[in-house]
């Protein structure tokens, strides 16, 4: 797989649009304006190693490499509205937080579950929460995500009331610490029930992720309307107690006709249409692949390569704009597929597909490529390896005027 990069040629303001004119040019990485692909070096065709301006300096491109850098070019206006920066640009949260998207945001993973796939992410009650919470603070991360049931194949449901009873402590004792920084940090609550995420937000967390995409409890939608919480929607092709992991499966699960990317993408502008119809707020709505969830590997990775396709523009959703996309890949098996070169059963490599506990370089490797695919908010369990990753490939991607190459960790300064 080898993404298109593209540079911001330049580093000025972003302005709220009132005109065609007024909307400018955001400093982000985008693929150009009707393209609706993460770009591999065989689907378009650049010119040979020229030089252009970059910000900072110039860039030169390469036809030699997997990877190439071209000029940036800002979305039509036509076909994403201007109301782009404000939906983009932060993930508006409940208690009036809010995650800022105009850079890599790192959601640091914290289970209190007995069962999740990797045993560096689980804590065993709210003292082990608490301690996991500012480990992750104080590495970079920009908001935390607490589970309390285990999404992993296999996995059988944790009724309500002991998902509550996990995470309720959990909640108190962050937003109690004495470091405001612990104590203020936005909090995602990873459940499908309206019962436990409404206890949650009422307790201190800010934003529901729903691995079902509000299908499972559609009081999910109306509750996130009611609190202002963010809303995170799923993809998944069957629940984690009837699902595989990637690398299970003897053939690729059928998605029809529209194959994975038109299915996934079909779902998503579906689930946000409910979402808005019962009035969850446009910039509260991110909206997560589900990559690992009911895909092979090659699928998951030919949706990573779609994520300007899985974002918008909506047809069914005219004039909304685009909405931000979760990456979501870290740790999981199909990043031990890629990781041993494509899986002995493709035929593109007989290394051993390593375990949860060694698939980190595979992970970030993965978080940078989704980064360069136009992903903003990544859900990992290693907040310091993968924010200095993607801080160091946001330093290629993006100009980051007048500070000296040096930058600030994510999670930090003034947003």
């Amino acid at each position: 797989m080898s993404c298109r990069l593209v540079v911001s040629p330049h580093s000025g303001q972003r302005r709220r649009a009132s005109s065609p004119d007024a909307c400018g040019t955001p400093t982000r990485l985008y693929p150009q304006a009707g393209q609706g692909r993460c770009m591999s070096p065989s689907s378009q065709k650049m010119p040979g190693p020229a030089t252009m301006n970059a910000g900072r300096g110039s860039i030169r491109t390469r036809s030699d490499r997997g990877f190439r850098v071209g000029p940036w070019h800002a979305p039509a206006i036509d076909d994403v509205g201007c109301s782009y920066s404000e939906h983009m640009q932060t993930w508006r949260l409940a208690h009036g937080r809010s995650v800022v998207l105009d850079r890599p945001r790192v959601m640091a993973i914290v289970n209190l579950t007995p069962d999740s796939f990797f045993a560096g992410s689980r804590a065993e009650g709210a003292s082990q929460a608490l301690a996991m919470a500012r480990a992750a603070v104080a590495d970079g991360a920009d908001m935390l995500d607490l589970g309390a049931e285990s999404t992993r194949p296999g996995a059988e449901r944790v009724p309500g009331d002991e998902q509550l009873r996990r995470l309720i402590p959990a909640i108190e004792a962050i937003r109690a610490d004495a470091d405001p920084a612990v104590a203020s940090v936005p909090i995602s609550v990873d459940t499908t029930l309206a019962q436990v995420a409404r206890e949650a937000i009422e307790r201190g967390a800010d934003a529901i992720n729903d691995v079902s995409g509000g299908t499972e409890d559609e009081g999910v939608l109306a509750l996130a309307a009611e609190t202002g919480a963010g809303l995170c929607l799923m993809h998944r092709l069957a629940p984690p107690r009837s699902d595989r992991y990637s690398t299970g499966y003897d053939a690729e699960p059928d998605y029809g006709a529209a194959g994975v990317i038109g299915a996934v993408r079909g779902f998503l502008a579906e689930r946000a249409r409910a979402a808005l119809a019962a009035g969850v707020a446009p910039g509260a709505i991110l909206l997560d692949p589900g990559l690992g969830f009911g895909k092979s590997p090659r699928q998951n990775i030919e949706l990573l390569r779609a994520t300007p396709d899985l974002a918008g523009p909506h047809p069914e959703l005219p004039g909304l704009g685009l909405f931000p996309v979760l990456s979501a890949t870290s740790r999981k098996s199909f990043v031990a597929w890629a990781q041993a070169g494509g899986g002995a059963r493709a035929g593109g490599g007989d290394r051993p597909l390593p375990g949860p506990e060694g698939r980190l370089a595979g992970s970030l490797a993965f978080s940078v490529l989704h980064l360069a695919c136009g992903a903003r908010l990544f859900r990992v369990h290693d907040a310091a390896a993968q924010g200095a990753a993607l801080r160091a490939a946001w330093a290629v991607l993006e100009d980051v005027p007048g500070d000296g190459g040096g930058g600030r960790p994510m999670g930090t300064g003034d947003g």
